[in-house]
Formats: structure tokens, C-alpha cells, sequence
């Protein structure tokens, strides 16, 4: 029998006629609704219900006191201590760090009746203890303010106390305490016949007291949950404070203690599996199969360790899910409009950080991410301005933008408003807020009445938003010191993270979806656990305090081990009546401490199958791979009439040899890149990146040249050249990076890498001239930037015959006596290997001889145009200077020298790839070779 039935059962057979009478205390309301169901099972007659409380409304209710939120005790805390330290007390978002800290400790002494003035007395002495001075030396101010802060902390307690009692309000532990003052007056004008309390574990000193009391005064009796599995072993902390509480009572009434985990039938799989998401499709396809066989889903749990698990959980929930019950709300904080009013934050926040005289200065990225905004992208669509000035963004390299280089490209009532804001005071953001949340509401309403298209959950964001607005606009009135924009950004994403949107449906009905501590006092048939891992279950040990372990320990307060205890408890009880349990947990991953599964698991394999024969326990491992072949699936674009149109045209346009180079490395890249021309996306260059630094050498190696093409190069002309470079490259830099700053930061050390390449390069050039010089040799410029193109003829497998053109750009062709030389730039690493090849078919298979393929194909189609002269083709690393012209090296090459069957190979490739891209039933397909896919543009729409 589940336990609340158990105790409905009590309560009717005690109690039948003054049911209306008694109070019953539960862990928390939850609890209360499913008891209230059982009741109403076992009474058929119309009745008045008893009064049913959660610890924490009960004990309110004696205590007189109201409980607040959290921000709102955080502000009083915050003008006690102010008014203490006046003029050297920090600001509000400093005293965030440690105020909710301070704010549970207090909460924790009192909840625990210690002696807090006792307390803070030992810590002041801990703390000067660790400022030990035997040489009585004079202490730093930062030692001074060390100890001044604990030393004040017993003066913050009492001033604060004082001031929320005279607001008639409290936190949890000075309501706790209050109610201990109170209970014999509470007891005195008791208007109820008997008080229950039903299914608790760990009781704090305040509630031992209540209880205590009240079961003396012959008032109360209280019903305890647990099993001798866990209460007979000394070694199971599960059992630590219920066994302290049985030997401290009347043992014979200690209600109840039963047998489950000796009695009842248990079929437990263990269920290791890697990732969040791995686990929630697991859990999915349990639930799948226990609707299948016609399970009941009110008697099934599924419990959420991680509450972040949520949303993967809701994606992989089968359809066959009708009803379900969700305890967790969705939390504000994880909503996009949460994100995109940080974004504001962000943006008006680093403006004032940046602004000079008075000018505010936007940087670019935070508007970039403002504008990318899916909120702002629904705006844009209706406002062309908008559009245009996010092109602008996107296609100028300045870092910094004023309002009015905003505001001139700008035309919309609301976004004006925000950047020609010039008070940026916490009322005008919050005003700026209001009227954002009324323009996007009348949108949303639009779009529903004219496309139908639903923002329901849009709109509660709205709603749950505008709440918080006008709760902060009253703060902001109430207390002065929030009087900047970085305190209120500090207050709003707290309170943001502690609002949950609620979901809405039946408690009793469906699958339950809950945390942790929901579960308190109820049973499910089966349950379905996540994230049965170390740090999880249980939590971690880490406790954010500024009371040391020892101290607590000696006052009787709260530490880790109390924790655990209790997590065992709950994890335990939630065990002890199911006879299905499925405990799924993360295997190791590459994420640090992912992979730990509980201790809870391991005591379970040791100690279930020999406690009770019945429990069959079953462990499973699943691989990442075995996920991935079952839940990913490769892209593969098949053919289609359209597609082969495309790419016939595509070769009479000409194919060049990066074009080539990227088929032979990944087939569905050159789909997305060359027959759809899906563009990549658009990054700002805030700092010049490795293609704007080889354009601009490019550039400035033309322009240095170009006077010398179809003459011999001397020593002295290199000489005259090195006085130009400066100035080359920086027209370089103004055409390929306009607007960018390369006077200061990464970009001026980017820019003097230019210099420096091609001063190394021109010192290399004057060496190779002496040689040359020396042998009686003519060094010639040719050509440079050469543009090449050839036609070839294939014929496909229908004997049709097609024309391709293929193409190129040529950065040098130079001549030494009558051999020519192919030369490419390249500003990155060159090594000799991917210059040099065995096989030919080696340039089908490897990408890495992409940078050979490509100067091979340059003296393929340079052949025809110089057939009688002897050909060189090779690269030139401006990273590996010191290793001069590397040379292809491979089959055909013979003294560096391309011979006259190498071109004919290289037609063959060529042909090759070419049939390969216009047979029909060769789809394009993601290549296998995951190296490939770290750095390129189209990864995340491939998954790789």
C-alpha cells in the first residue's frame, strides 16, 4: 500500500467523524493533493476535508510572519548594511556575491535554534586566528576589512532581525525560530482536534521542537515512512536521522517501519548512456514500451535529478503520450526574450564603458548579436531600415559605433528610443522594456488574426516579463541604491532565474514528470530516474558559507554529510514501494566529472540480490556510436533532373581547381558551396583574419612587381622595392579591411606580420637573384595574377559529349632562362608533403595534396599556352621562408621538371571527377573523415 493511502487509512479510522476537525502536515503541498485524492476514495459520503498544510505554510501560520522572496529580503539585508557601513559599503551588484550567502547562513542558524551571537563570536576568533601576527607587525587595510567584516556580522544579524520583525516578515530560519517561541500559544488557542504529520525525514531543531511539543501536549502524532532495509544497516545514511529519532522515542511507536525492499518484487535496469540527450531519448522509449503494454501513466514517474534535462525530456516523450503532469515550471531565465533583454544590458552597458566625451561608443558584436535576435528579426521583416543597417553591420570591419551612426540608418519608434536614450537610468530601461513588451504583444496579436500564426507562449513570456518590470520599477522607487544600469542587470537575471512559467494540466492524471523533491511521500509503480550520477545523486559536496566546517559541526548546523543523508532518504523511499525502476545515468564522456555513476548504484548491486531474491537487477551500456547510428542519420542529396541542369551549367561556367579540391573532400560540401551557392555565414572581422592577411601580401606583392613584368630582376631592384612595402600594405589593408583599425591591438601585430613576411620574402628574392647572377642565369617576371582557363571534353555514359571549362588565377609565372616557373603564395603552413605524391590516384583519396592538385592543374592548363618551354610549378610559404620554392615532387616530375605525360595524367584526374559529378546515380554524400569537418562553414548543418 502507498504510504498516503496508508495514512488516509489512519486518518478515517481515528478521525471518521471529526475529519473536518484535525490538521495534517505534510512535506509540502504536492503531497497534500494526492492525499486529498485518496481520502476522497475511501469516503463516500460529502464531507468537510481536513485542513492540510505543507511544513512551511503550517509553521507560518504560527509563527504570524509572512514569508518574502528572496530579492526582496536581499534589499532589506542591503539597507542594514548600508546603514551600518555608510560610506564604505560596497554597491549593490559587489554585495550580491556574498549576500545571498550571508542570507543563508542566517537562515540556517535560526532554522536550528543555534546560538548565533555564540556563533559569530567563534568565527570572528577563527578569522583573527588566521591572521596569526607573532611579530605583532601592522595589518594591511585588506586584513583590516577582513576582519572588520566578520566582526560586523553578528551586528548585520541583529539590526536585521529587529527590522524584518517590525515588518511583520521573516526568511525561512527566523520563521522557523519565531514559531518555536510561539508554539505553546499555538497550542493554548489550537482550534483543531488533532494535528498529524505524515513523512518526514530530516527535521531541523525548529521543527523536532514544534513536533516535539506538540506530540507532549498530546496534540499531534506523526507517521513516518521508512523501511528496515535501510534502518536496520548503521553503515546506509538513508536511515541516520529517522534511526536517531526511533531510539530517542517510544520505539513500539514508532509508525511505521515496513518491509518492502525484503518483500516486494523489483525489476531494476541500471541504464549507463552518454549525454543528456542520450538519456532523454532513453527515457523516451521506456515510456514508449510501458504505454505499450498498457501501463497505467498516473503510476508512472519520471524523475529529473537535472531539471536542465526538461526540455530534451519534452522533445523525446512519444506521441503516445496523451496526458502528463509537470511539476517543474519552464524557467524564465532558459526563454528567448530573457536573452534578448540581456542582450540590452550587454549593449548599453559596454557602451558606457567604451564612450569618450560623452559619446557612446556600441561595439560591434553586442549589436551584431542584438540584431540576430529572433524578436529583432520579426521587427525587420516590417522595417527596412532595420535590415538595412544590420547589412552595413555585417559588411564594415569598424568595432565601434555612436548613436548617431545608429540612429541615421535607423527608422522605428521603439529602437530609436533605446539608442537615443542619453539617461540610461534603471526607470528609462525598464520604461524602454514596458514598450517593448506592448509593441511585440500588438505583433503578435497581428500575425494571429492575419496568418493565424499562434505565439502563445511568446505571449506568456510577455506576461511573466511584464510582471517583473513592475515589480522592479517599485524596487527601483524603494530602494535608491538600485541607480545603475549593472545593479539592475544584476536584479533582473536573479530574479528572472527564480521565476518559472507553470504548466498547465492535471495533477493526477498522466505521466508524472517531477524533481527530486517532489516525490516526497509519493509512490509510483514505476519510475524512471536521470542522471543517477556522483555530484547529482547526491549532490555535490561544495556549500557556499562563510561558517567553516568545524564550527558547524560544533553548533549543530547543517553540512554536507546532513545532505547526503537526506538525499539518501529520498532516493531510497522513492524505491522502496516500485516495483519497475529504471536508474539511467551519463557514462563517461569527454566533459570533466560527467561520467561517475552514484554510489546509490553500487550499494544497489551489492547489496539488493542477496537482501531479497525476488529484486532482479539488470545493467545496460550504451555506446555513443550505437546512438548516433540509431538517431542520426547521414545527408545524402540524390540527384535530381535539376540538380545534373545545375551542374552542367556549372562546368560551361568553369570549374576551378579550389572548386575540384572541395569535391574531392567532401562531396556534400561542394553541394552546398557550388550548386545550391549556400553562403557562409557572415563574421565581422574585429580582427583581420587569415584571408584578409593573404589577400593583402597578395596585393602588395602585384603592386611591388607589376613595373618589372618582362624584365630582368637585379639586386637593385628589390632594393627600391623594400622602401615601398609599408606603403603597399597599407593600401592593402584599406582595401580588403575598410574601416578597420590597424594602428593598435592584434591588428597593428597583424599588420607588421604583412611587413615582415614580405621583407623576408624580398631578402630571399635578392639571395636567389645572386645565385642566379652567379650561373650567368635570366630571371624574368612573366605574368602575375594570371587568369587561365582550358576547355576538355568528357563523355558522360550515354556517349554524350560535354564541354568543361576549367580555370584559374595564377599568382607568378616568372622565368629562369627558358624554364617557366608556376608560382602560389600562401601566407599559412606549407610542409613538402602536400607537394608530393606516389600514386595518381593519390589525389582522388587524400585531401591534404589539395595544394599540389591545384598548382598541377595550373601547369596543365598552362601547357598549351608555352608547349616548347620546360615547366616548374611549386609554392612558395611565406611561414617557412627558409625552405624557398618547394617543388611538386611525384610520379612524371623528373629535376623538378614537369614532364609532358604528367599533363596527360592530370586530364585523366580531371575527367575522372568530373564523370563522377555528372553520373546520375551518384548522390553527393558527407565525407568520412571528421578532421575535414572541424573548420568548415557548413558543420552544424551536418551535425559533425
Amino acid at each position: 500500500m502507498k504510504f498516503l493511502e496508508k495514512l488516509a487509512d489512519e486518518i478515517i479510522r481515528t478521525n471518521e467523524k471529526t475529519l473536518d476537525k484535525i490538521c495534517i502536515v505534510l512535506p509540502n503541498r504536492r503531497a497534500g493533493l494526492y492525499l486529498k485524492k485518496h481520502l476522497a476514495k475511501k469516503i463516500d459520503s460529502i464531507i468537510w476535508a481536513p485542513a492540510i498544510f505543507s511544513i512551511e505554510d503550517f509553521v507560518c501560520t504560527i509563527s504570524g510572519l509572512e514569508s518574502v522572496d528572496n530579492t526582496t529580503l536581499l534589499f532589506d539585508l542591503y539597507y542594514i548594511y548600508q546603514k551600518i557601513e555608510g560610506d564604505k559599503a560596497q554597491k549593490f551588484d559587489e554585495f550580491l556575491n556574498w549576500g545571498s550567502i550571508l542570507l543563508n547562513d542566517y537562515s540556517d542558524c535560526d532554522i536550528n535554534l543555534s546560538d548565533t551571537e555564540k556563533i559569530f563570536q567563534y568565527l570572528n576568533e577563527a578569522k583573527a586566528v588566521n591572521l596569526w601576527n607573532p611579530e605583532n607587525l601592522s595589518l594591511t587595510e585588506h586584513e583590516k576589512n577582513y576582519l572588520s567584516f566578520y566582526n560586523s556580522l553578528s551586528k548585520y544579524y541583529t539590526e536585521y532581525t529587529t527590522y524584518l520583525l517590525q515588518k511583520n516578515c521573516g526568511y525561512q530560519g527566523l520563521i522557523y525560530k519565531k514559531a518555536t517561541e510561539k508554539i505553546d500559544l499555538f497550542i493554548n488557542e489550537c482550534v483543531y482536534s488533532e494535528i498529524i504529520f505524515g513523512g518526514f525525514n530530516a527535521l531541523t531543531q525548529s521543527e523536532e521542537k514544534i513536533i516535539k511539543t506538540l506530540i507532549d501536549a498530546k496534540k499531534a502524532r506523526i507517521f513516518w515512512d521508512t523501511d528496515a532495509y535501510y534502518m536496520e544497516n548503521p553503515l546506509n545514511e538513508a536511515g541516520d536521522f529517522l534511526r536517531r529519532y526511533k531510539n530517542e522515542g517510544k520505539a513500539e511507536n514508532f509508525n511505521w517501519e515496513e518491509n518492502n525492499f525484503k518483500q516486494t518484487e523489483k525489476n531494476i535496469s541500471i541504464i549507463g548512456i552518454p549525454s543528456n540527450v542520450g538519456q532523454a531519448q532513453m527515457a523516451g522509449q521506456i515510456i514508449s514500451n510501458q504505454l505499450s503494454i498498457k501501463e497505467n501513466p498516473e503510476n508512472t514517474a519520471l524523475v529529473l535529478a537535472d531539471e536542465t534535462l526538461l526540455t530534451p525530456v519534452l522533445f523525446s516523450l512519444p506521441d503516445s503520450v496523451k496526458e502528463m503532469n509537470i511539476t517543474m515550471g519552464y524557467p524564465l531565465a532558459n526563454s528567448p526574450l530573457h536573452s534578448l533583454f540581456k542582450q540590452i544590458f550587454n549593449l548599453c552597458i559596454h557602451a558606457a564603458k567604451y564612450s569618450k566625451d560623452n559619446q557612446k561608443k556600441y561595439y560591434q558584436k553586442d549589436l551584431i548579436a542584438f540584431f540576430n535576435h529572433p524578436y529583432l528579426q520579426i521587427i525587420s521583416q516590417e522595417n527596412e531600415s532595420i535590415a538595412k543597417l544590420i547589412y552595413k553591420l555585417k559588411n564594415s570591419n569598424r568595432i565601434f559605433y555612436s548613436s548617431e551612426n545608429i540612429l541615421q540608418n535607423l527608422h522605428h519608434s521603439w529602437l530609436t528610443t533605446l539608442f537615443a536614450n542619453s539617461e540610461e537610468t534603471p526607470l528609462s530601461m525598464l520604461e524602454i522594456f514596458t514598450s517593448f513588451i506592448l509593441y511585440m504583444k500588438g505583433i503578435f496579436k497581428e500575425a494571429k488574426n492575419s496568418a493565424g500564426t499562434n505565439y502563445d507562449i511568446d505571449n506568456e513570456y510577455l506576461y511573466h516579463y511584464a510582471i517583473i518590470i513592475n515589480k522592479l520599477k517599485d524596487y527601483v522607487k524603494e530602494y535608491p541604491f538600485i541607480s545603475d544600469l549593472k545593479t539592475l542587470d544584476s536584479i533582473f537575471a536573479s530574479l528572472a532565474e527564480s521565476t518559472s512559467i507553470p504548466f498547465f494540466g492535471e495533477p493526477l492524471k498522466g505521466l508524472q514528470i517531477m524533481g527530486m523533491l517532489e516525490t516526497r511521500s509519493l509512490d509510483f509503480d514505476t519510475i524512471i530516474l536521470l542522471s543517477v550520477n556522483e555530484n547529482k545523486i547526491p549532490s555535490a559536496k561544495f556549500q557556499n558559507t562563510f561558517i567553516p566546517y568545524d564550527i558547524r559541526i560544533e553548533m549543530g548546523l547543517s553540512t554536507y554529510k546532513h545532505k547526503e543523508s537526506i538525499f539518501a532518504y529520498h532516493f531510497y523511499r522513492l524505491l522502496q514501494r516500485a516495483k519497475q525502476i529504471f536508474l539511467i545515468y551519463n557514462i563517461p564522456s569527454n566533459q570533466f566529472n560527467s561520467g561517475e555513476k552514484s554510489r546509490y548504484i553500487t550499494q544497489l548491486l551489492h547489496e539488493l540480490p542477496s537482501y531479497n531474491n525476488k529484486i532482479k537487477i539488470q545493467q545496460h551500456l550504451f555506446s555513443e556510436e550505437k546512438i548516433n547510428t540509431s538517431n542520426q542519420k547521414n545527408i545524402i542529396v540524390e540527384k535530381t533532373n535539376e540538380i545534373q541542369k545545375t551542374i552542367l551549367n556549372l562546368l560551361k561556367k568553369g570549374l576551378s581547381p579550389s572548386s575540384l579540391n572541395t569535391y574531392i573532400s567532401c562531396q556534400l560540401k561542394f553541394y552546398f558551396q557550388q550548386i545550391i551557392q549556400l553562403k557562409e555565414p557572415e563574421n565581422i572581422a574585429e580582427t583581420i583574419d587569415a584571408a584578409t592577411l593573404g589577400s593583402v601580401v597578395h596585393f602588395a606583392l602585384q603592386e611591388l612587381y607589376t613595373p618589372f613584368i618582362g624584365k630582368n630582376i637585379t639586386k637593385n631592384d628589390i632594393e627600391k622595392m623594400n622602401s615601398l612595402v609599408s606603403k603597399y600594405i597599407k593600401e592593402g589593408f584599406q582595401k580588403y579591411y575598410p574601416d578597420g583599425d590597424i594602428e593598435t591591438g592584434k591588428n597593428l601585430l597583424i599588420s607588421s606580420v604583412a611587413n615582415k613576411f614580405i621583407d623576408q620574402f624580398l631578402l630571399f628574392e635578392k639571395k636567389h637573384i645572386e645565385k642566379l647572377q652567379k650561373e650567368n642565369k635570366i630571371y624574368r617576371i612573366v605574368q602575375l595574377e594570371k587568369y587561365i582557363e582550358k576547355n576538355i571534353e568528357v563523355v558522360n555514359e550515354n556517349n554524350e559529349k560535354i564541354n568543361v571549362k576549367i580555370k584559374g588565377l595564377i599568382d607568378r609565372i616568372d622565368s629562369i632562362d627558358d624554364t617557366i616557373r608556376i608560382i602560389d603564395y600562401k601566407t599559412g603552413y606549407v610542409a613538402k608533403e602536400d607537394l608530393t605524391w606516389t600514386e595518381w590516384d593519390d589525389f582522388l583519396t587524400n585531401p591534404n595534396l589539395s595544394k599540389g592538385f591545384q598548382i598541377l592543374l595550373y601547369s596543365y592548363i598552362l601547357h598549351d599556352q608555352s608547349p616548347l618551354n620546360d615547366m616548374i610549378a611549386g609554392i612558395i610559404s611565406f611561414r617557412k621562408i627558409q625552405n624557398g620554392f618547394m617543388e611538386l615532387k611525384g610520379p612524371g616530375i623528373k629535376n623538378n621538371i614537369i614532364e609532358p605525360e604528367t599533363h596527360l595524367k592530370t586530364e585523366e584526374i580531371i575527367k575522372q571527377l568530373i564523370l563522377s559529378l555528372l553520373n546520375p546515380n551518384n548522390a553527393f554524400i558527407q565525407t568520412e573523415d571528421n578532421s575535414i569537418c572541424i573548420n568548415c562553414a557548413y558543420n552544424q548543418i551536418c551535425n559533425k
